[in-house]
């Protein structure tokens, strides 16, 4: 039996005058968490979000353990460093990265921080006005000044002095800051050469670079795998070791109008707005469409004829592809599906119509031009027939007002599908109604053996005339709907124009047991079935 591996533990006073040597703060400078504050739930309370890490093991076996060690050097406040609870797990993951030499220096940096501002408060805040007014070269009342967006400027500013050839946008993004560049008059040109001796990565990459150099697009450079070439302002923000990524973008968002046409491509059958994403190259064009919070996305390509650029078109008619995004759709109530009458419209008109127009300011261009889409999309019947399943369910959860989690993984056959689009007419339009010709010999019937459906049928007995006659269940069938079972309210049906060939009736017939009765049909027989009870009808679409 093996014994459990004794840990050297702080003592509550050596955790306690730990924290209370950084002011609660990580002692990670690179982490600006708190790890001290109220508890809002309870007054009398406050909240505790740290903890005193050891710097060398407590137990063998664990991250940076010196076996040497005294016992009471390792429970010592020495061997301790306060930090938030994320920055404590990082630490013990990955002890190469954070060797004792850089824990033990995160130890002294912070207090020594905390130290200088106990004894050097920071200055009110009409203090840093002042100085930040005296250092921009501005004599106005300072209150009303926009001094983030004035040194944001400046410092922009400063980097286009690098290399004027660049345009530069800074926006602070939580901690950290984005730069955004864009060449001020024709492009630039600039080398990009490879750190990484991965031989996949850089053939990808080079299918990358190749495509935006046709088309346009976005390009990602992770930091450490490239190095770009040709700028001073480039050589710059490189040289910054907090760098962790470069874009490369060669797009615009325009916003566009979608229309559907009929077959004539004259009038719209259906529109909507949507979000475009346009990018150019050498070749020619691409443009993409996201609608519906990107559950439809619309990805076209153009390429160039003749050398004609898209700004000199009024007109470009090009094949597009279609894919649908709804993922996010699964185990949502279906009476809550986002945008499920969008997609489920356009699916329905686009079977039918292979046409499409988009219209979208391009290149800041005074036209409208207009592009004609002929979509190349590929007819799935398995995604139809779900949204058409899926929206009959969607009736018969509104009627039935009961909660029906949508599980994209479940199939359905045939005849599940036939069986809940008959309830859903059913619902919608109140009854479902079944016509029989005069060649149909006969109809065979079973009925709830009740009192009064016997009654009805012992007075309506006839050899010749036909009659019409109304019978009502007792039992409520039970629905398979997204392997949920859902149990349906009695239904009655009504019978037109039907001639019964009664049997007699068994006197000790029970209500549990059923009845056979074969009718005749007249002409002009119909068949109605409706719900019993008095339910609301589904809402109709919007």
């Amino acid at each position: 039996m093996s014994k459990s591996k004794k840990r050297d533990e702080f003592s509550a006073s050596v955790r306690r005058v730990l924290r209370e040597r950084v002011g609660g703060l990580c002692s990670n400078p690179d982490c600006p968490q708190r790890t001290l504050g109220p508890k809002f739930s309870d007054k009398n309370k406050s909240q505790k979000r740290g903890q005193a890490a050891h710097i060398h093991a407590a137990a063998p076996g664990g991250p940076r353990y010196v076996p040497d060690m005294a016992q009471s050097e390792r429970k010592s406040i020495d061997n301790a460093i306060w930090l938030c609870i994320a920055c404590a797990d990082k630490i013990d993951t990955d002890e190469k990265k954070y060797p004792a030499d850089l824990l033990k220096a995160w130890k002294r940096k912070t207090e020594a921080h905390v130290a200088f501002l106990l004894d050097n408060p920071p200055p009110n805040h009409d203090a840093i006005l002042s100085s930040v007014a005296m250092l921009i070269g501005s004599s106005n009342d300072t209150h009303h000044l926009d001094i983030p967006g004035m040194v944001k400027k400046l410092y922009e500013e400063k980097l286009e002095a690098l290399d004027p050839r660049w345009k530069v946008q800074l926006d602070l993004i939580g901690c950290g800051q984005r730069y955004t560049l864009e060449p001020s008059n024709s492009p630039i040109g600039m080398i990009l050469k490879y750190k990484s001796n991965n031989p996949q990565l850089i053939v990808a990459t080079n299918d990358l670079m190749r495509r935006i150099y046709d088309y346009g697009g976005v390009c990602e450079i992770k930091d450490g795998e490239f190095a770009l070439e040709g700028s001073p302002l480039f050589d710059f923000l490189l040289s910054g070791s907090s760098l962790q990524r470069v874009v490369m973008r060669n797009e615009k968002i325009v916003p566009c109008r979608v229309e559907i046409l009929d077959d004539a491509n004259i009038s719209t059958i259906f529109g909507f707005d949507a979000k475009g994403i346009l990018s150019h190259g050498e070749r020619g064009i691409k443009f993409s469409i996201l609608a519906w919070d990107g559950i439809l996305s619309i990805h076209c390509i153009l390429d160039y004829e003749k050398g004609n650029s898209l700004k000199e078109c009024d007109t470009v008619s090009f094949p597009c592809k279609i894919n649908f995004n709804i993922k996010n759709w699964d185990e949502i109530d279906i009476r809550n599906i986002p945008y499920f009458f969008e997609v489920f419209h356009f699916c329905n008109i686009v079977d039918k119509n292979k046409r499409m127009r988009i219209a979208s300011k391009i290149d800041e261009s005074p036209k409208m031009p207009t592009f004609h889409l002929d979509m190349g999309i590929t007819h799935d019947e398995h995604f139809l027939a779900l949204l058409a399943y899926v929206d009959n369910a969607r009736t018969l959860a509104n009627y039935l007002n009961v909660e029906l989690p949508l599980k994209l993984g479940i199939g359905f056959s045939g005849d599940e599908f036939y069986e809940l689009k008959v309830l859903a007419e059913m619902i919608n339009k109140g009854f479902t109604e079944y016509k029989f010709s005069e060649t149909d010999s006969s109809i065979s019937v079973i009925f709830d053996a009740i009192e009064e459906n016997i009654a009805l049928l012992m007075e309506n007995k006839s050899d010749s005339q036909d009659i019409s006659i109304t019978f009502e269940e007792t039992t409520n069938q039970v629905i398979t709907v997204f392997d949920r079972e859902l149990i349906l309210p009695p239904k009655m049906r009504e019978f037109t124009k039907v001639v019964p060939k009664i049997q007699p009736v068994p006197n000790n017939t029970n209500i549990d047991k059923k009845l056979k009765v074969e009718f005749l049909p007249s002409e002009g027989c119909k068949i109605k079935v409706y719900f019993a009870n008095s339910l609301p009808k589904a809402s109709p679409h919007p």
